[in-house]
């Protein structure tokens, strides 16, 4: 059934977005080059678009001559001109639909003919509107931001094509900058850049200070001593990354590697670029989850920027091979037991989908599964395979690659006597699941059954745990669909996991362990679900606690888990223990910010409890301002709130605040938006507007998070219209415009 499912869904996939004559022919028209010019408003309050010049460069594919382009496109762009190699182009406009939510536009241009294997420019004169500024694309004067997921330029094949988007070298100019900086992809060029790779376009504009250090470059936000620290640790993290994924892929890149922070979409990379969360430079140390997320984009910048990666299944290679190698790098440079715990949480996310994720040939990035499937399941495909075949496997990728691009079918030619793995990894729906019985004692020794439910061989490392927390190991191969057994050289065993180093997808994570301590896939909800399940009249955290140390008896650097143990000692009032965990997190070299925040927090509020005020001030403060995990910094703000830590908020925020007030009560829409950064927040304004009878905010508090941004501590007392009155904390962020404050987001808003 799930076979039959995700064929009617990629049929769908194809019908939708195929850009060509026929299915089984292949793309028509490939893009060889972009050349984009754009011009940013200088008003961005009565202007909220942006113009552009975008030349396409395409060379038909096919065995015969074409003379039409159809240019996929944000369906809000306004297109006002074409061109075909200089001429007059006429050009229809239509609507594709990608999912329930959303459409692209389809520009339809009657060019010359074109010959097989000949060239033709196109040009398209548009304007995109920008009503509300998202993560992918923002119009503002506190920066701009372009990603190519908001489908602002032309280009004729779907992002959502089941071989893949276009990719190309780019070359990008921007106008009206307004004197902030730009960024994008390649080398720096007059007012643009000159990509070489094969990209997608895309650009932020903002103010940065910059780090650099030996092809690496860190845009970091301005302002502060911890920012400055922090920005070294990553340039050094980067350039590191940037080593180990060039010797091990044998390949190089020739642009710069560029980390740039930012508040909205973070994770996003390309040719060399990755946007990280701005709350990374605020924490006391370099977190594992932006460490990651750089190594994976090198990695990325190689299959497939400088390595061009297409085709079906292109997601196995462009998503699954990069976070193989992220987890290769975690093993060399952090350890084995750093490796387990990285490994063990990419399983957890692929446990929630394993029963109904379609087979990785087939999956686009239209399936909502296919990040969770294309990352985690494709690592372990490349992880078995480097397992059998070590450096070589790199060696064949880039011979394959010479001709500048790799695909899927390539890489099956090129491993025949892999015929059988690749129809079980690839092809068909995952299936396999491993088990393991409880361990007997017999005589000096001790087994265990183990059984393989899948189709294909499965060759593991299986691991004993004995009553003193010593690690026994073994290799075993498990026969398809039969039993086999494990036999370990000590009769002290009383846990074993099958699989232990998690390289083989499965339905089921659970049959791994005998006895099965664990009850869920994913350990931090095991113990985080008792955590959370509390009488406040009777809060009992020992069965949180002893699930925690059950899951770090398995997996002692369990980060995750960690913070939780601390976060119930702290509660539990056992102040000493929680602070043994949480300064095991600060000192651990890969904790997930997640964890930092928590052991941030919980360390600030033993300071407090302590009498030591001002230290447990400084720390609550640093984890509101990293602003990397919801839960903790509200705990961080309740906490210091409670003791009196909470910094004073300056005069001139005071000001604009009672400025925001009188411009909310008088029901006028240009009042209320004068105060805030143009594009952000417009329901909040909208919502506002023409309906604020009484609206008093009380500024109690503010964090300052670089020279341009504060958050902001408010108590709010409001009536709106045909509602009654309320009241409630507030937390708003703001950021400088022309050197005033603006509202920019609205982080909490609890009234009642």
């Amino acid at each position: 059934m799930r076979i039959a499912i995700f064929g009617l869904f990629v049929i769908l996939v194809v019908t939708v977005s195929a850009p060509f004559a026929g299915a089984q022919t292949g793309l028509t028209w490939k893009v060889v080059r972009y050349d984009v010019e754009c011009e940013l408003p200088s008003n961005y309050v009565d202007v909220r678009s942006m113009k552009c010049l975008a030349a396409i460069e395409v060379k038909n594919q096919s065995s015969r001559p074409f003379g039409t382009v159809s240019l996929r496109i944000n369906e809000k762009a306004k297109i006002d001109s074409a061109l075909s190699n200089g001429q007059k182009a006429e050009f229809t406009l239509g609507l594709e639909k990608i999912n329930e939510r959303q459409n692209l536009q389809k520009v339809q241009l009657r060019i010359p003919s074109v010959a097989s294997n000949a060239s033709a420019t196109v040009v398209l004169n548009y304007s995109l509107p920008v009503a509300s500024n998202s993560g992918i694309e923002a119009l503002s004067p506190a920066g701009s931001q372009f990603l190519p997921f908001s489908y602002w330029y032309p280009t004729p094949t779907s992002w959502y094509y089941p071989g893949g988007g276009d990719f190309a070298p780019f070359a990008l100019r921007v106008k009206g900058l307004g004197g902030k900086q730009l960024i994008s992809a390649g080398k720096a060029s007059g007012e643009g850049y000159q990509n070489p790779l094969v990209g997608q376009p895309f650009f932020l504009t903002g103010d940065w200070q910059k780090e650099s250090l030996e092809g690496v470059e860190v845009y970091a936000p301005k302002g502060t001593t911890v920012i400055a620290g922090r920005a070294k640790e990553i340039a050094g993290l980067a350039k590191k990354a940037l080593d180990y994924v060039t010797a091990k892929t044998g390949a190089s890149i020739s642009v710069p590697i560029r980390v740039v922070a930012v508040d909205r979409g973070s994770g996003f990379s390309d040719s060399g670029v990755v946007l990280v969360e701005k709350g990374a430079f605020l924490s006391p140390k370099l977190d594992s989850t932006t460490s990651m997320s750089i190594v994976e984009s090198i990695a990325k910048t190689i299959y497939g920027n400088v390595v061009e990666v297409r085709g079906q299944g292109y997601g196995v290679i462009r998503e699954g091979l990069p976070r193989h190698i992220g987890n290769r790098f975690v093993a060399d440079t952090y350890g084995p037991e750093f490796s387990k715990v990285h490994r063990q949480k990419q399983v957890s996310i692929y446990s929630t989908i394993s029963q109904k994720d379609g087979p990785l040939i087939q999956a686009t990035p239209v399936d909502p599964y296919f990040y969770t499937s294309a990352a985690n399941k494709g690592a372990m495909v490349w992880g078995l395979l480097e397992n059998k075949y070590g450096s070589d496997m790199y060696r064949i990728f880039s011979a394959e690659s010479s001709d500048g691009d790799l695909t899927i079918k390539e890489v099956r030619d090129s491993f025949q006597a892999e015929k059988e793995f690749f129809e079980y990894a690839l092809d068909k729906v995952t299936e396999m699941n491993l088990m393991v019985g409880i361990p007997q004692k017999a005589g000096s020794e001790t087994k265990a059954v183990l059984r393989n439910t899948g189709e294909f061989d499965a060759k593991v490392r299986v691991a004993g745990l004995d009553s003193s927390g010593k690690e026994h190991s073994k290799e075993v191969t498990i026969p398809a669909g039969k039993f086999s057994e494990v036999v370990f050289d000590s009769p002290d065993i009383k846990s074993v996991v099958v699989d232990a180093d998690r390289v083989y997808p499965q339905t089921d994570y659970l049959d791994d362990f005998a006895p099965r301590e664990i009850t869920d896939n994913d350990p931090v909800v095991f113990v985080k679900r008792e955590f959370d399940k509390q009488n406040p009249d009777k809060p009992d955290y020992a069965p949180s606690i002893e699930n925690a140390r059950i899951v770090l008896a398995k997996y002692p650097q369990y980060d995750d888990v960690r913070a939780i143990l601390g976060r119930a000692y702290l509660e539990s009032g056992k102040n000493d223990l929680a602070k043994s965990e949480f300064e095991k997190l600060i000192a651990s070299p890969f904790s997930s910010s997640q964890s930092i925040s928590w052991a941030t927090a919980g360390l600030g509020e033993i300071a407090v409890r302590s009498g030591d005020k001002a230290r447990g001030g400084e720390l609550l403060g640093q984890s509101v301002r990293m602003g990397l995990d919801y839960s903790s910094a509200l705990f961080a703000r309740t906490r210091r709130t409670e003791a009196g830590v909470r910094p004073a908020a300056s005069n001139e925020v005071k000001a604009f605040f009672a400025e925001f007030d009188k411009a909310v009560v008088s029901k006028s829409k240009a009042e209320i938006e004068a105060h805030v950064v143009p594009g952000e927040i417009t329901r909040f304004v909208l919502n506002l507007s023409g309906q604020g009878q009484q609206w008093n905010t009380d500024v109690l508090g503010m964090d300052v998070i670089d020279e341009n941004t504060v958050i902001v501590e408010t108590a709010m007392s409001v009536k709106i219209l045909n509602r009654q009155p309320e009241t409630g904390p507030a937390v708003y962020k703001l950021t400088k415009v022309g050197g005033e404050y603006r509202l920019f987001s609205v982080e909490r808003f609890d009234l009642n």
